[in-house]
């Protein structure tokens, strides 16, 4: 059986939370340097960026940072949403890394705010970088949004399961502009038939990481 670790959603880090009794109120940078000492607190941004900086080693060039989210249920099926700009595209949950976030912080993140959820443990996590290329009208577009010159996206890839049930997801609840129409739990399979073209590729790699766990998360459920 894989290791688990409860994850609770909380404020991206490097944004430290402090005890509102030990500082009073709320927290000001002086009051900061005033309970801890200026070194201390030195010393965990310090900590924080290197942290940051060892799990962004080995980013691509030329390739938009990046996380992605395979998220099973109890029944061992896979969560996906139909985009509202491409009909019929069917993708899991995935997302940009803030500059000077951490990719799981990030992939958190972006599960929240895309389907809601923050009941999830982690079980495991494609070790490298996972790359797709835009093809050249997406590349044109996307490039033209974000204000970059990008080749595609590398990707950091995590497994969860979903501890909760079904009422906990809303695909517009953390006050964003909702990304999907619909939701839906399907198949491992079905996940990368229904992926477009230029992702498949990399669905193919993350479902195949996946996969020992899936089936030991299946085998453990029956039992």
């Amino acid at each position: 059986m894989p290791n688990r670790v409860k994850l609770e959603w909380g404020p991206p880090a490097p944004r430290f939370r402090f005890r509102r009794q030990r500082c009073g109120g709320a927290v000001r940078p002086q009051r900061v340097w005033k309970c801890f000492g200026r070194k201390k607190v030195q010393g965990l941004h310090r900590l924080w960026r290197e942290i940051v900086a060892a799990a962004m080693e080995g980013l691509p060039a030329g390739y938009r940072p990046n996380v992605g989210v395979c998220l099973v249920n109890s029944q061992n099926q896979v969560f996906v949403a139909s985009r509202l700009n491409v009909p019929g595209a069917w993708q899991m949950p995935q997302g940009s890394i803030d500059e000077g976030e951490e990719p799981l912080t990030a992939a958190l993140r972006e599960l929240r705010e895309e389907t809601g959820i923050v009941s999830a443990e982690i079980l495991a996590e494609v070790p490298h970088w996972l790359t797709y290329d835009f093809p050249p009208p997406v590349k044109a577009k996307v490039n033209r949004l974000w204000g970059g010159i990008w080749n595609g996206q590398a990707q950091k890839w995590f497994l969860m399961k979903f501890t909760n049930d079904d009422t906990e997801i809303n695909l517009s609840s953390a006050g964003v502009e909702s990304e999907f129409s619909e939701w839906k739990w399907t198949s491992p399979e079905e996940v990368i038939e229904q992926a477009v073209d230029y992702k498949r590729p990399a669905y193919e790699e993350v479902i195949k990481t996946f996969k020992p766990y899936l089936i030991n998360e299946a085998t453990s459920t029956s039992t």
